[in-house]
């Protein structure tokens, strides 16, 4: 057995581990359920207490409006520098050496 079997083995065992407590009906408490009042209990030590978020985004479609609009921008700047990012200067050396030109590509 090589070591790509041995991690879908392993990945295949937690898939059905997970699938198996969400069809079980687990509950699993989460984040909010487990760890605020632990926090909440530490700022009415300190005194700061409870203070509303900084951007409230807990109605509407603001959060999903900014996902798209981040997803929008960083697209266009990865479109804008994949050749930068993926290699611009390997691809013109073997162009130039496909069609027979001396240049860059006969140095190297």
């Amino acid at each position: 057995m090589n070591s790509n079997t041995g991690w879908l083995v392993a990945a295949f065992f937690i898939a059905v581990v997970l699938a198996s407590g969400i069809m079980l009906g687990h509950d699993y408490a989460g984040t909010d359920e487990t760890v605020a009042p632990v926090i909440q209990q530490y700022a009415v030590k300190a005194g700061t207490g409870i203070r509303p978020p900084l951007l409230n985004t807990d109605r509407g479609d603001l959060p999903l409006f900014l996902f798209a609009v981040s997803g929008l921008i960083s697209g266009f700047f990865l479109g804008y520098n994949w050749r930068d990012f993926f290699g611009r200067e390997n691809r013109a050396k073997t162009s130039l050496t496909r069609l027979g030109k001396k240049g860059e590509a006969d140095d190297a």
